[in-house]
This record gives C-alpha cells, sequence and structure tokens, in this order.
C-alpha cells in the first residue's frame, strides 16, 4: 500500500509529539503517560517500517 508522503510526515509528527507529551505525563499520571506512548510508538513504528531507507546499501 503506498501512502502519500504528506500523510506518513503528518502521522510521523504526531506520533513524536505523543512521545514526547507522554515524556511529560510521566511526571503527572503514570497511567496516561502509558497510553500515550504506546499510540505514539505504534505510529512511530509503523511510518518507520514502511518508509524506504534512502542511503546507500
Amino acid at each position: 500500500m503506498k501512502l502519500n508522503p504528506q500523510f506518513k510526515n503528518t502521522i510521523f509528527q504526531i506520533s513524536a509529539l505523543l512521545i514526547l507529551l507522554a515524556a511529560i505525563l510521566f511526571s503527572f499520571s503514570v497511567e496516561m503517560a502509558k497510553y500515550s506512548m504506546i499510540i505514539g510508538v505504534i505510529g512511530f513504528g509503523a511510518i518507520t517500517f514502511t518508509s524506504k531507507y534512502p542511503g546507500k546499501v
């Protein structure tokens, strides 16, 4: 499945923000931080695994 690069970039940015939010929330609510981290990492992993490696092999 070919995803639109702008869509992939948006998901990547939202995932990064959720991971940062989880780091901040950990000080206040471990339960909320846990779910924020899970969603962020799933999004980050999905985009990373579906992206082509642009470097030399």
